[in-house]
């Protein structure tokens, strides 16, 4: 065995991983990685810890004749069973000569059982490998499995009294990726500065003359002209496809590639998304990164420009960023910040951006245009602070002369960013006007229609947010920008929401949802990859909370014309298309006004009610339902079987899955890619999918989505949920929502619905709102809207005092206003005090009706329990039928399971609604419909008997349906009218009725 001219360190673990590969006889160990990686010394010294194994080391340095393995495979045999024979075979990638290689192949197909054979090569033998492998015999060891651990590299470091810190020891791991020669060589340099370990490396990393030396001799010096030229065009970037290859280095480049490969030249090769990424070593890259320089600036520039459009071009906008942060491509990097810049930030990746400007052009860190990106960058984070520090900094009349963009957009794009800011804050009386902008940009332009659009919805302009909103979205989907598709369509849900049209809201708020999930991230994403993987789960949520909407009602007239499919085929009175990267998916309108179509092939016929249809493709097309209405057909996988009793289960539905909110609002990698693709990963955030920045939104929709199912009464997912209460820090450390107090509370609201420990959820419910009261946060839902909810979980917690300290708190906050006498009400009807909810509710009654439809409807069910109470039964069926009336066409099923008394009411009136008696029939046999109810107390057959005597079935009929005795259905008519205290069929039917049986 070879004698060490240097200390070498111990390695258990990959010991035992040669251990663990030869533990029966007959194996093939190939070590095949680069030099000086450690395949000569690792086997010495695990030979050396094996002191009772019979060892061969043959270095092939010269001829060498394969007859030789035989007859020591012989003599091993002759020592007996227990005598195995380890054979090494060092610098096997010496071996050319077509005989000996033939010899050796034949030796390693037949090798006898008591021999093992390690070959430590820098490229594979040229043996027919493949032959050896689908045997079972060979175990590779690569670069991979010979790197040192983090560990292992400080044990070497400390050979050489070199013991960096743990950031230096990480830095050394990420420059050498545990090579262990080039790991020796940066110990040695680091013992000669022991001061600045940090400052040596940064030296290192040009690299060092040491490190220059070792990869010329061993790596670069064998290489032919045309490799070494290859090398050096594509160590530009830091990752790299064949593709991008090709336009740095030429047609060529795919030979090139494949001879590198055949010489096991050290790349790391990750596939992503159905592309391959290349990788070249840190050092290495580093090392023809100076020689391309030194060669020749010009063409320095060059690649780097070609690299910059690549990237660019693939939707990489971070990864093209540092090869234009060069004064040579000033004007370049000036036009490329007025079309990326923006929607960078928008995808949360801001800090990113700003610290390469800082880092590589400090000059443009003053400009206006990126004081007011890191403006933007807050309010994507929801730092309010921060962004309005960062808008007070600006000059708002114009730019200096040299700023990235046209003085003339600064002023719009500020008063954009104080929109947001408003809305952080809840300051919705200093909510700016928005200009509208100059035409040219369609980013820049596709920003402010939303954020003008965002104004006018908070002003009460609806229509006219609306109409700004289906702008937005068509140039977000011109221009490539799912983010900003992403906060149209949020926002079109938003004003859904604020028009009542809770279906519609639903609907639209499941589309965003899907574009928020549905992307196919760029290559090298990790980020989006693990985004997507559990971003799916919440697209089913979606998914499944839509179809639930569509199909848990049975035979309501009201519910079957308005359904919509997740997948994107929307449906209202008046459907508009809006074009998608994917397909042609359409926004349901809310406000009356007829979206644009994406392309004429896309026109609309009416349906036969009149209205007019927007089909997303021929096979899709609706057929009329049995009510007349037209409905658009979702995919059978979303379709929702009833259950065999026709009763809704409401609720958060829980699945099997553990939801991972950090998938959806990722903060970083969840896998660590190979060296130098960091960047790609962390700029692959751009342009062609949605990133971390989409937050907010995504909390926004899940809100909304899951608000809606609450509204109707259907279930919820625990994923939309989930996606509601993410928190997150800002850089004072200050933890808040991710997406805002508002989409916050509504996740409590739904937690508290399904809470094991209810007092502490409403507690927390509470709290929430209060921290919405005092730091704000309009969107997706306004503290006014939510305050009714809030007060009813309270009552039933019986927690009445603390509902009205919480009502006052509002009213100091929010102002009088109809929704506080709402809730005032409430309280006063749990409180028995009939004259207090007359007074009440006589100014709302009058006229001044709260802005929600669930508090309309609420309004309308206190009147009419109120009458019922008064022993007033025209005024409670005036009142109820009005409820009924406003709630039946948006199904708005839940204010009638928290108003107390009205289930009441309705099971005594139970068959007297006409068209809306499916509606009643849904909300009667509701799970969360409160009643006091002997029903409770009949027994199953009992219960069956008695779904009969609708019939006018004698009990001779009943009992031959049922198989009994005419006796037995007796005895059990008898036990039915004890329990319901009657003494006949019909009064049993009307208090079976009232019971909400039947």
């Amino acid at each position: 065995m070879p004698e060490l001219t240097f200390p070498s360190i111990a390695r258990p673990a990959l010991y035992d991983s040669f251990d663990a590969a030869i533990r029966t006889g007959g194996r093939v160990l190939l070590l095949c990685a680069a030099a000086g990686t450690g395949k000569t010394v690792a086997v010495r010294d695990w030979i050396r810890r094996r002191p009772g194994l019979r060892t061969e080391w043959l270095d092939i340095t010269g001829p060498f004749d394969p007859a030789g393995l035989w007859s020591a495979a012989a003599d091993a045999g002759g020592r007996g069973p227990g005598q195995p024979l380890l054979l090494v075979l060092d610098d096997a990638h010496r071996l050319t000569d077509p005989h000996t290689l033939a010899g050796l192949e034949d030796f390693l197909r037949h090798l006898p059982a008591t021999v093992t054979v390690v070959l430590c090569a820098r490229y594979d033998p040229p043996l027919r490998w493949h032959t050896l492998e689908l045997s079972g015999r060979v175990t590779r060891f690569g670069a991979r499995e010979l790197a040192l651990t983090e560990a292992e590299a400080g044990a070497l470091c400390a050979q050489h009294d070199c013991r960096p810190d743990d950031p230096a020891l990480a830095e050394v791991m990420r420059l050498t990726d545990g090579w262990a020669a080039l790991v020796r060589i940066t110990a040695r340099y680091l013992a000669t500065r022991p001061d600045d370990h940090h400052a040596a490396l940064a030296m290192l990393a040009r690299p060092t003359r040491a490190v220059s030396d070792f990869l010329t001799g061993e790596l670069v010096d064998s290489l032919s002209p045309a490799l070494r030229q290859f090398l050096m065009y594509t160590s530009v970037p830091a990752a790299f496809t064949p593709r991008l290859a090709e336009a740095l280095a030429g047609p060529s480049a795919r030979h090139q590639l494949w001879e590198l490969e055949r010489v096991n030249y050290p790349i790391t090769y990750t596939r992503r998304d159905g592309e391959l990424w290349l990788t070249y070593h840190p050092l290495l890259r580093s090392h023809f990164h100076a020689e391309i320089r030194h060669a020749s600036v010009e063409l320095a520039d060059d690649l780097n420009l070609r690299t910059a459009t690549w990237y660019d071009d693939a939707g990489l906008p971070l990864a093209a960023l540092p090869h234009l942060l060069d004064d040579a491509a000033h004007d370049r990097l000036v036009e490329f910040l007025r079309r990326r810049a923006l929607a960078i930030v928008l995808d949360g990746d801001g800090a990113t951006l700003f610290a390469q400007i800082d880092s590589m052009r400090p000059d443009l860190s003053g400009d206006p245009f990126l004081w007011l990106l890191r403006a933007i960058d807050a309010l994507t984070h929801g730092d309010a602070l921060a962004a309005t520090t960062y808008l007070s900094m600006l000059e708002t009349p114009g730019a200096a002369p040299d700023s990235v963009v046209e003085s003339a957009w600064l002023p719009p794009l500020v008063a954009a960013a104080r929109v947001d800011a408003a809305i952080l804050t809840g300051d919705i009386a200093n909510l700016p006007s928005v200009p509208e902008p100059p035409p040219g940009h369609l980013d820049l332009d596709c920003y402010l229609a939303v954020q003008l659009a965002t104004a006018m919805l908070l002003r009460g302009d609806r229509a006219g947010g609306e109409h700004h909103l289906r702008r937005a979205l068509i140039l977000a989907e011109s221009s490539n920008q799912p983010r900003l598709a992403l906060r149209s369509v949020t926002r079109l849900a938003i004003a859904a929401g604020l028009a009542g049209a809770v279906t519609v809201m639903r609907e639209r708020a499941n589309r965003a949802l899907d574009l928020a999930t549905n992307r196919t991230p760029p290559p090298g994403n990790a980020t989006l990859m693990r985004g997507t993987e559990t971003g799916t789960r919440l697209r089913a949520a979606a998914a499944r909370n839509d179809a639930k909407g569509s199909t848990d009602v049975i035979h309501t007239v009201e519910a079957s014309g308005v359904r919509a499919a997740h997948s994107g085929h929307l449906r209202t009175t008046t459907d508009a298309a809006i074009p998608d990267s994917t397909r042609d998916a359409a926004i349901p309108d809310s406000t009356g006004d007829t979206a644009i179509p994406n392309t004429t092939r896309d026109a609309a016929a009416p349906n036969s009610t009149g209205d007019t249809a927007i089909p997303n493709t021929t096979r899709d097309a609706a057929a009329p339902n049995s009510t007349g209405d037209t409905a658009i057909p979702n995919t059978t996988r979303d379709a929702a079987a009833p259950n065999s009793t026709g009763v809704v289960h409401p609720g958060r539905e829980q699945t099997s899955e553990t939801p991972a909110i950090a998938a959806i609002v990722p903060d970083a990698p969840l896998a660590e890619g190979p060296p130098g693709v960091a960047s790609v990963d962390a700029a692959s955030n751009g342009a062609a999918s949605i990133g971390a920045g989409s937050g907010a939104d995504i909390a926004h929709a899940a809100a909304m989505a899951a608000f809606g199912a609450y509204l109707q009464g259907d279930s919820w997912s625990g994923e939309l949920v989930d996606a509601t209460l993410v928190m997150s820090e800002s850089a004072e450390g200050q933890v808040r929502p991710a997406g805002g107090w508002s989409a916050h509370v509504v996740g409590q609201l739904l937690e508290f619905h399904t809470a094991a420990d209810r007092y502490a959820a409403a507690d927390a419910l509470r709290q929430g709102l209060v921290a919405m009261f005092e730091q704000g946060g309009l969107l997706p839902v306004g503290a006014r809207r939510l305050l009714s909810h809030v007060v009813w979980a309270l009552l039933a917690v019986r927690e009445p005092r603390t509902a009205l300290l919480l009502i006052e708190q509002a009213r100091r906050v929010l102002g009088d206003g109809p929704e506080i006498a709402l809730s005032r009400t409430a309280l006063a009807l749990d409180a028995n005090h009939g004259a207090a909810v007359d007074t009440l509710l006589a100014p709302v009654l009058a006229g001044d009706l709260p802005e929600g439809a669930y508090d309309r409807v609420v309004v309308e069910l206190l009147d009419a329990v109120r009458g019922a109470l008064d022993d007033a039964p025209r005024r409670a069926r005036r009142a109820l039928e009005n409820a009924i009336t406003r709630a039946a066409p948006e199904r708005l099923v839940r204010p009638f399971l928290d108003v107390p008394g009205v289930i009441g009411l309705l099971d005594e009136q139970a068959g007297s609604f006409g068209r809306h008696e499916d509606f009643v029939e849904r909300i009667r046999h509701h799970r969360d419909a409160r009643r006091d109810s002997a029903g409770h107390r009949l027994t199953g057959t009992e219960t069956t008997v008695l779904e009969y005597l609708p019939s006018g079935h004698t009990a001779q009929q009943i009992a031959g349906e049922l198989g009994v005795s005419v006796n037995t259905v007796k005895t059990h008519l008898r036990a039915i009218y004890a329990k319901f205290g009657v003494n006949s069929r019909a009064a049993a039917l009307d208090r079976a009725r009232r019971a909400g049986l039947l």
